[in-house]
């Protein structure tokens, strides 16, 4: 996204569908036909905004959590926001990210490996969390008409798991959610066999 790597693209005063559209782009450019979007954390708000914003581009949705109506609790917020400060010591980073992304069962050696890789964008991140902001919910939260796959872990303390069953409660048989222990926000990093099992088997329906 803009603000990350070496994308480009203004980054003041914009708007999920900015984003969206930044990834319609990329995707008529790419593609002949529509495609299976996958969006994690704060991608599922984009990739619901792109099924929205583009129906005929977008095939499935598939969401690695699902948030955006339930927030998450003021503690594992201010342990989220500790990650994003430089200034913190590794074993405060470690704590933050323990308490916030991952499940109380997971070993610290998954979380240690998950994070090592990990940069900050900090402009970046302020102006998503500002597109966010200026994005009524109603404009993304149904993600069009395209069948979705939740996948959610059940420790998930930011994206609570609450937000895939409202989705799962109003709209039935286009949800297919699943439900994953001993998984928190960053459940690819500890369940990425059933992760990856789920989606192989969502999109078999498909061929």
């Amino acid at each position: 996204m803009r603000g990350i790597g070496g994308s480009k693209g203004p980054l003041k005063n914009i708007t999920l569908h900015d984003l969206a559209n930044d990834i319609a782009r990329v995707i008529e450019f790419i593609a002949d036909s529509p495609v299976h979007v996958l969006g994690w954390a704060f991608g599922n708000r984009v990739t619901r905004c792109l099924a929205e914003d583009h129906p005929l581009i977008v095939k499935s949705v598939i969401l690695l959590a699902a948030g955006g109506k339930i927030p998450p609790s003021p503690e594992a917020l201010k342990n989220l926001t500790k990650l994003y400060n430089k200034n913190i010591s590794n074993k405060e980073r470690f704590e933050a990210a323990k308490l916030s992304l991952f499940s109380p069962t997971t070993d610290s050696e998954t979380v240690n490996n998950a994070m090592k890789h990990g940069r900050s964008w900090p402009e970046a991140v302020a102006a998503h969390s500002k597109a966010n902001q200026l994005t009524l919910l109603s404009e993304w939260w149904n993600g069009g008409q395209a069948t979705m796959l939740v996948i959610q872990g059940l420790d998930d303390l930011i994206a609570l798991p609450e937000n895939g069953q409202i989705l799962k409660n109003q709209f039935g048989e286009r949800v297919r959610l699943i439900n994953i222990e001993n998984a928190g926000h960053y459940m690819h990093a500890e369940q990425p066999k059933t992760i990856a099992n789920s989606i192989i088997a969502f999109l078999s329906d498909f061929r």
